[in-house]
């Protein structure tokens, strides 16, 4: 067991590196929510055609999370963190 002052210290880089990637979905939300406007304007877009872009957006974080998921079951959180992040 470890004890506080010796916890592991590649502990927090894994935190940070899992902080900044869900901060990096949450900006590209944001960039996406701010752009509907612009894309009815300059797409001549109607808003069922933004209701496609948006659930294609979703679906493409929701393949991503799934097929993180699987791996992380086959391979193991640990090797997988650290195989993408290594």
């Amino acid at each position: 067991m470890h004890t506080p002052g010796t916890a592991r210290p590649r502990r927090w880089w894994i935190l940070l590196a899992l902080c900044l990637s869900l901060l990096v979905l949450v900006i590209d939300n944001t960039i996406l929510n701010l752009a509907i406007l612009a894309l009815m304007r300059e797409l001549r877009a109607t808003p069922a055609d933004i209701q496609w872009i948006m659930s294609a957006c979703t679906l493409a974080y929701a393949g991503l999370l799934l097929t993180a998921g699987g791996l992380s079951d086959r391979y193991g959180r640990k090797c997988l963190l650290i195989t993408v992040f290594d």
